[in-house]
């Protein structure tokens, strides 16, 4: 494995490293801000997520006389209900005193009382009122019988920490906290003036930062498997093209010079060449600087020198070379006279671009001078015409993100390797790179529908080739679950549909993808129907239905509400992902939704309804669904 590549490897592991780092920090700084957060509440509301209610017990025995003192006893219920969807840690409960009263008994918790006494002095004293001892008691207080009676007036207060030890707290999403006490009074007395403080806890592993550093954490790790793999296949590869180079050598008494041209990596390596004429190569260059700088410094004139620039393009070789395996073409040396140069293409897959060749140069001197008269005509035709069509092609590519770099050095694995378990290795690095890819592109598009910044590309697109890709991306993931497929087209649909192919075939592939996951045998089938309607349009129904262990309507209404980014909560891994979520957001912005019908126990179908424009009336015809191997 060269430099440049070790490089690269080495730069797309260190930035993804620092960005599952970053997801971490980000994610435990969010939890523990949340976690540290005070919320309060005032009295009681049924509106609040979490809400306290203090009431006097309605039983005939809740409530009691004490004659020789003339006041009333009575017990208040209180009931601390959490309906935030976390679970509450830490609370307590401050009670302001607004009319004379005693307080008697306040059961499980510790009870902290501020009272004024007669001078106005604050006394404050924290015990358990169910547990004291009558000479540790500092307050104004008296003793009626068994009863402890502290005496509160107007502007005092007490503050209630609950106990654990009778599962006060922690409070569950969901549940009740119950605690109660006893109160003595001389007129009509409600507890109505109270609040309470109180703290969530929200899990590490809750909320969209945890899954993308999930995400990128799964992609380091592919991409270390990747490089000891590819590591490993490499060197087997450099004895393979050693013995390459013994085999080419022999063509050294038809060709002056021999090197062979990675296209992919963009490097060069000598066979056989003359030694002296070599050492003045630039051998530090990449292999298009060095065919460039060959025939920059070899041509003996400048119209030579263009047309040899052009012929030994080497972004331009493969879409050249897509249709033919060798290249020719014959230029005049300043030292060497008449020279031919090819490029031949090696260990070549079908329906692949070429990615290596030979790269000979013949000297021809003396066939040039019986054919010069008709050699110079034909070439002067051919210079024009190889002019006038070089300015027509496509002289940049699409600059590849490093992911998409990795998948295609994968491929050159499974073309230069024959070893079965390698190939296995490569295929399944692949599949998962093919994954990672597409949620790697789920995150941005999510992240840029939540910014605002997301667009459709509509054009011209065929519903029968949108259906095939669908099947080639998700063959591989299913292949291996043994599922049966089935596939139900309206074949009156029209095949060439104007709209957003690219983004309907994501939100199907999604869709088929999360229907293989959750689905472990059985079948799945992937339905669209259609009709036509006015304007020149076509409204479709796409369905995905599975054989798993699909849902009641409790968890369907959830299931979306959650891909909507609804009330019911934070996204989470197991339930629905990003894909999911995304495919949702997708449609939303189509102006469709995505709807459920699901049962429990038998099964799942996904679907939703889209309207696209007609290009042309022919149908889509009978469409057979391809199974995987």
């Amino acid at each position: 494995m060269n430099k440049k590549i070790k490089k690269r490897y080495s730069v797309i592991l260190i930035a993804i490293a620092a960005i599952a780092v970053l997801c971490a920090v980000v994610q435990l700084t969010t939890v523990t801000s949340f976690n540290d957060e005070v919320h309060r509440i005032e009295g009681y509301s049924e509106e609040d997520d979490v809400s306290m209610d203090i009431h006097i017990r309605r039983e005939s025995t809740a409530s009691w006389r004490k004659d020789n003192l003339d006041l009333t006893g009575s017990i208040f219920d209180g009931k601390l209900h959490n309906s935030t969807g976390y679970e509450i840690r830490e609370w307590i409960l401050k009670i302001d005193i607004v009319r004379d009263c005693y307080i008697s008994q306040f059961w499980n918790g510790e009870v902290e009382t501020h009272q004024f006494d007669e001078s106005g002095q604050l006394r404050v004293q924290r015990f358990t009122l169910s547990k004291f001892e009558s000479e540790n008691i500092i307050l104004d207080y008296f003793i009626d019988g068994p009863d402890l009676m502290i005496p509160l007036k107007k502007g005092d207060h007490l503050v209630y920490y609950p106990s654990s030890e009778f599962s006060e707290v922690p409070v569950k999403a969901g549940e009740d906290a119950i605690t109660g006490m006893i109160f003595y009074y001389g007129d009509n007395f409600e507890v109505d003036s109270y609040s309470v403080e109180y703290k969530l806890h929200k899990d590490f592993t809750q909320g969209i930062w945890f899954i993308i550093f999930c995400a990128v954490v799964a992609l380091e790790i592919i991409l270390l498997v990747m490089y000891m793999v590819a590591k490993y296949i490499y060197r087997n590869a450099e004895k393979e093209n050693e013995l390459k180079k013994s085999g080419l050598s022999c063509m050294a008494e038809i060709y002056a010079s021999i090197y062979i041209i990675d296209l992919v990596n963009n490097v060069l390596t000598a066979v056989a060449v003359d030694e002296e004429k070599d050492k003045a190569r630039p051998k530090n260059l990449s292999a298009s600087e060095q065919i460039r700088n060959l025939f920059v410094v070899d041509a003996v004139d400048d119209e030579f020198k263009k047309l040899t620039i052009e012929f030994g393009e080497l972004k331009t070789l493969p879409e050249r070379m897509k249709d033919r395996n060798i290249l020719v073409f014959e230029y005049r040396s300043k030292d060497s006279g008449w020279c031919r140069v090819h490029f031949i293409a090696m260990d070549r897959v079908k329906d692949r671009p070429v990615e290596k060749v030979l790269f000979t140069i013949q000297m021809i001197n003396e066939e040039k001078k019986e054919l010069e008269n008709i050699r110079r005509q034909a070439e002067m035709a051919k210079s024009e015409s190889g002019a006038k069509s070089a300015f027509l092609e496509n002289v940049s590519q699409e600059i590849r993100n490093p992911i998409n770099s990795m998948l295609e050095f994968d491929t050159l694995i499974l073309h230069d390797t024959d070893q079965d378990s390698v190939r296995k290795y490569a295929r399944g690095i692949r599949t998962s790179g093919n994954m990672l890819l597409s949620m790697i592109n789920g995150i941005i598009d999510y992240s840029q529908i939540e910014a605002g910044k997301f667009s459709f590309d509509e054009d011209v697109f065929s519903l029968g080739g949108l259906i095939h890709e669908t099947n080639n991306i998700i063959e591989a993931e299913a292949g291996s679950k043994n599922l049966v497929f089935q596939l139900d087209v309206t074949p009156t649909i029209p095949d060439m549909l104007f709209g957003d192919g690219l983004r309907l075939k994501q939100i199907i592939v999604e869709l088929m993808t999360n229907a293989v996951r959750h689905t472990s045998e059985g079948n799945i089938r992937l339905g669209i129907f259609g009709t036509k309607v006015e304007n020149g349009k076509v409204h479709l129904l796409v369905s995905v239905r599975d054989s798993g262990k699909g849902m009641d309507m409790e968890d369907q209404k959830k299931y979306l509400e959650e891909l909507s980014g609804g009330e019911t909560g934070t996204l989470s891994a197991e339930s629905s992902g990003i894909g999911m979520s995304l495919a949702s957001r997708l449609l939303a912005l189509m102006g469709s939704e995505l709807k459920i019908a699901s049962t429990s126990g038998r099964g799942s179908d996904f679907y939703f309804e889209l309207e696209l424009g007609v290009d042309d009336e022919t149908p889509v015809g009978k469409i057979e669904w391809i199974k995987p191997e």
